[in-house]
């Protein structure tokens, strides 16, 4: 099982986003413990090991380090300010 991590920034995001849609958020969070790299998620470009999970307007921007068995979630964001 994968442990998941978050950034500082990620609190001061999950403010924003409405309790119904975070809930869902949380699920999916949950979910990477057990498979980092589900068939939902997307890999970007220019990161080695980066990835984003789309939910409804929202985004989950996220890392994965296989050899500590983590994943790192550094940015929940609407899909408006996910690629700036």
């Amino acid at each position: 099982m994968y442990e998941i991590l978050f950034s500082e920034v990620v609190s001061k995001q999950q403010a924003r986003i409405p309790k119904k849609d975070l809930e869902k958020i949380k699920k999916l969070l949950l979910n990477l413990r057990e498979n980092p790299r589900p068939l939902k998620c997307k890999k970007l470009v220019g990161g080695e090991q980066e990835y984003r999970i789309r939910y409804r307007n929202w985004r989950v921007l996220y890392s994965v380090d296989d050899f500590k068995k983590q994943v790192i979630v550094y940015g929940i964001l609407d899909r408006k300010e996910a690629y700036r």
